[in-house]
């Protein structure tokens, strides 16, 4: 049985069993097709099912004047990697600090740039993939919640908007692989 985490706040943590809900087709990359399932504000935190280990922290009740921290960034390019093939520090740096959340405020993958360019859904797929299988994100993002906003970069080439194309990857394309990445539904 796993034990719980350590927690940088002096009250205990509680890490309840979690289940697997269903498989992602083979030919969509999504984490996940579903908004999260209804539930109380700061109902604690969960380990996710399956081999992979990672958790989940629920957001504080909003009437709670608990204090949260959080980090931001932006334009994070492959070429800028800067610990080999493990990624950027900078995440090393924001894992030390555990944040109780994270915000990318876009331009993440960068479709435009790079060896191969992103002009097909195939290779907007791969860029994504190549990104985010990176150690040091994968394990930053295993255990800290993250929201992730989308920039031009991120669905197409510069100043991308509805109705424009990069090759053979339209503007609407690249929202929808974005969102293969980044499951969001309606509701914020």
């Amino acid at each position: 049985m796993d034990s719980p985490p350590k927690s940088r706040r002096s009250k205990p943590v509680s890490w309840p069993r979690g289940r697997r809900d269903g498989e992602v087709p083979p030919d969509r990359s999504r984490s996940s097709d579903r908004a999260p399932a209804a539930g109380r504000c700061g109902s604690g935190r969960g380990r996710g099912g399956g081999d992979r280990r990672g958790g989940f922290r629920t957001a504080p009740d909003p009437s709670s004047a608990e204090p949260i921290s959080f980090a931001a960034v932006s334009c994070q390019a492959w070429r800028y990697r800067d610990v080999n093939d493990d990624g950027f520090e900078t995440y090393r740096t924001l894992d030390s600090m555990e944040p109780d959340f994270f915000v990318h405020t876009g331009d993440i993958v960068y479709l435009d740039q790079g060896l191969l360019r992103a002009r097909s859904v195939e290779v907007a797929r791969e860029h994504w993939r190549r990104l985010y299988s990176l150690p040091l994100l994968r394990q930053f993002h295993s255990h800290t919640p993250s929201y992730f906003l989308k920039d031009d970069h991120d669905v197409g080439d510069n100043d991308s908007y509805p109705g424009t194309r990069y090759g053979n990857l339209r503007f609407e394309d690249g929202v929808e692989v974005f969102h293969e990445h980044n499951p969001t539904g309606d509701v914020p």
